[in-house]
């Protein structure tokens, strides 16, 4: 049964990926370009009328157009790729698209969350680990891939090859394209926690683990499972109330969408956001607000064991390794460390 697929083309990835590609991703072959998929599966191409473009468009011009960066490397059991940030305008299409479709949703509902991705290779685990190689030691040298993302393209394979289909553009409005980075952080407020905050940081902490750490849980519901057993209200509601703690919320409104926490001994034990505001500030101002509290309780350094996807945040923020890779939950912590006071 033919198929349709919403992809965003990246020509400029193609000098890093072509090679790699053409050894292990078996759709380059298919003519089917570098790209990160928006959607698939979607309708059988037979299926699509003008009145489903149509509603297509209006779904997806909900996102303006946006310039994106790929310079880290992501893995699930059997894939390897790149990893596009910001991540967030990519998901937004993909939940808008689903929303105005429900009959057709994102890897037809097999994975818990939504990790947009430019696949590099894809097929068995070793070939995985060959092409992740190939790509951290490019990426280590500086080869960054800088995109702009001002269309989606519907692709469809009844011939036995993917070609396009139909192509939206994206707005370029300069208001709606800041709408998830420039208006969002003036919002936002953070402040210490109390328990009347637990499940709205709970529900946080849930849905971002859930929809934004795919690379560490790779959808497998036993992981999943052993990382939400103490994301409760109620182990929350104690955290906030132990007095070796300081918490805070960031919240938009009246909507809660972060939340961070640590110990009187600089430990940081969770931060995390809402995904609808993923890369808009709202973790470096959680963030912050720790630092603040904890130079001015005495604490020297910072310390937490950071997810793979949660590293280039941190890096960001001024935390180095510190130590190898412990393990918990059956996903590999990476500990880190941010010096506050000079030390000796």
């Amino acid at each position: 049964m033919a198929i349709s697929a919403f992809i965003v083309k990246v020509p400029a990835a193609e000098p890093l990926v072509r090679p790699l590609r053409e050894g292990f991703d078996a759709t380059s072959k298919l003519g089917v370009p570098a790209h990160i998929t928006v959607l698939v599966p979607f309708m059988d191409p037979g299926d699509i009328t003008a009145g489903v473009l149509e509603k297509a468009q209006r779904a997806l011009e909900q996102t303006a157009a946006f310039s994106f960066e790929l310079s880290s490397v992501g893995r699930f059991p059997a894939t390897a790729y790149l990893v596009p940030e910001p991540a967030a305008p990519f998901v937004a299409m993909t939940r808008a698209l689903a929303e105005a479709f429900p009959d057709f949703q994102p890897y037809a509902g097999e994975h818990h969350s939504v990790v947009p991705h430019l696949t590099v290779a894809h097929g068995s685990a070793a070939e995985a680990d060959e092409a992740e190689e190939a790509l951290r030691l490019h990426v280590d040298q500086g080869a960054a891939v800088t995109a702009n993302c001002s269309s989606v393209t519907l692709i469809e394979n009844s011939s036995g090859r993917w070609e396009d289909l139909c192509e939206f553009r994206l707005p370029q409005s300069a208001s709606l394209a800041n709408r998830a980075t420039s208006e969002e952080p003036e919002r936002i407020r953070v402040r210490p926690a109390t328990e009347d905050d637990a499940t709205a940081a709970c529900k946080v902490i849930r849905n971002s683990i859930l929809e934004c750490c795919g690379e560490d849980h790779r959808d497998d519901a036993a992981v999943v499972e052993r990382w939400l057993q103490n994301k409760t209200p109620e182990f929350l509601r104690r955290l906030i109330l132990a007095p070796n703690s300081f918490s805070v919320v960031a919240s938009n409104g009246d909507e809660t969408v972060g939340f961070a926490s640590a110990s009187s001994t600089g430990e940081v034990t969770l931060c995390y956001v809402a995904p609808s505001v993923r890369f808009t500030g709202v973790g470096k101002a959680l963030l912050a607000a720790i630092e603040e509290h904890a130079a001015g309780t005495g604490v020297e350094a910072l310390r937490l064991e950071s997810t793979r996807t949660a590293l280039p945040f941190y890096t960001r923020n001024g935390f180095v390794p510190d130590g190898p890779p412990i393990s918990a939950f059956g996903i590999e912590g990476l500990p880190m460390r941010k010096q506050l006071r000079a030390e000796g």
